[in-house]
Parts: structure tokens; sequence; C-alpha cells
């Protein structure tokens, strides 16, 4: 199926958008495939920029030595992999942010390059600090990008210890809405 002939994406898609602007924009039609690698390889580009997926990337892509693929993962790692980090760092009274780190055959368990803290607010909520982490994403790339580029960022393999987060149920969700009004109310 040509997902562009749906009528959303015939106008509002990134391919329309990057061909407005005069950038090449390639698709595959999956993304772990021999076909994807060799179009990267063919690039002689350093590193891929993991934006979005709904899903992870396996082999033949991770094992590639060039281009690393870098992702920006919305949680403290190594302590909060997999599913839901937001929530799970409340829950435990870590730091929040994004970590960017390398894609390796694990979840969220490559090479940690750098961690950008978000802090809390007055009136916050799940959805605030998630929009809040989520407008960092084009500065937490620029800023990695930058800080391998002139050898600032040494990149860290992360030991192991913690196992990958379930994904919080709907009931813990709404729990943490509640003590988030809580804590607002008690810093007042």
């Amino acid at each position: 199926v040509n997902v562009y002939d749906l009528p959303v994406l015939k106008s509002n898609s990134l391919r329309k958008y990057c061909e407005s602007i005069h950038i090449p924009c390639f698709e595959v039609s999956r993304h772990s495939s021999a076909e994807t690698r060799k179009f990267l390889e063919e690039l002689d580009i350093d590193y891929v920029l993991m934006v979005s997926s709904n899903w992870l990337l396996k082999e033949p892509l991770i094992s590639m030595v060039k281009p690393r693929i870098i992702n920006a993962h919305p949680g403290w790692l190594p302590k909060h992999r997999g599913m839901d980090p937001i929530g799970w760092s409340l829950i435990e009274k870590d730091p929040l942010g994004f970590t960017t780190h390398f894609i390796d055959a694990g979840i969220d368990s490559g090479e940690i390059l750098r961690f950008y803290k978000v802090e809390i607010e007055p009136g916050d909520n799940m959805q605030t600090i998630a929009g809040k982490i989520a407008v960092l994403k084009p500065f937490v790339f620029y800023d990695t990008l930058k800080g391998l580029e002139k050898s600032e960022i040494q990149p860290q393999k992360q030991d192991g210890l913690y196992p990958v987060h379930r994904p919080l149920t709907f009931e813990e969700l709404c729990d943490l809405e509640v003590q988030l009004a809580s804590w607002h109310k008690s810093q007042s």
C-alpha cells in the first residue's frame, strides 16, 4: 500500500516537506534491511539520527561501523531503559531528560553519549514534562553531533545492571499525575 495515497499524507508528509525545500528524501521498504544498510553505507556519512520509529532497529543495521546510529531516549540511561522512562524517573525520583546513545542490539543499551536534564516546574504534569523533553530533541542531536565532532564526548559503555522497564499501567500513570499535583501544592 502506498501510504501517500492517504489524503492526510498527500499534503502533510516528511517527503513532501523535503521536496518543498529541496532536500533529498529517501525511503526504504524496511528499516532493518540489506537495502537500507547498502544505501547508508553508500552515502559515506558518519552518523544517522534515530528521530522516531515504532520499530527497534535490527541487523544488518546495528553492526555498522559507519555510519553509527544515534538515538535520543527520553529517559536517564542506563537506569530507565525501555517504555515509560518519564514515569519511571518520577517514580524513582531520578533526573528527567534525554540521553543520547548509540544503537546496539539491546533496548536502549548502547554506549551513552550525553544526558540533557529537564527540570520540573510548578504546574507541570506528565504531558508538559513530555513536551519539555520533546522540544529539546533538535538541540540534543545537534549538541551531541558537535560534541562527537570536537571529541568532547567519549562514549560510555553501559554496565547492564538495570533491567528494561515494563510499560506502566493506566492506573500507575494516573497515580503519577496525582502525585505531581500533590508535590506542586507542597512546594507552594
